[in-house]
């Protein structure tokens, strides 16, 4: 990174791209589930950015539910972890059940 030069060339990327040719809804998932995922308000334009339309569905109250295929649980738990709060696995039950676990283990930590 040492020979990096800063150009007078502007990218122009190509009229006719777009974000959805990219999306892969199965990249991490075998196919075998999907888990629900509901957000707060405050996070949910964050994720709306994240999704297609098709797997999102919104709440009155500006929360969004996402269904994400994943048949990984330790992807999920890296992702789903850092919005504290603000996310929570619905379902279904075993991979609320990892979340619990691993939450429960941290505060164990944090109470000794």
């Amino acid at each position: 990174m040492s020979d990096v030069l800063i150009s007078d060339k502007l990218f122009t990327p190509p009229a006719d791209i777009g974000i959805e040719r990219f999306r892969q809804p199965r990249l991490y998932s075998d196919g075998s589930g999907d888990v629900h995922v509901c957000f707060k308000k405050e996070v949910a334009q964050r994720i709306r950015e994240q999704f297609p339309a098709e797997l999102i569905k919104g709440s009155k109250d500006g929360s969004i539910t996402v269904r994400m295929p994943t048949s990984s649980p330790a992807w999920l738990a890296r992702w789903v972890l850092p919005f504290g709060v603000a996310a929570e696995v619905v379902g279904p039950s075993e991979q609320r059940q990892r979340i619990t676990t691993l939450c429960e283990e941290a505060l164990r930590v944090y109470q000794e």
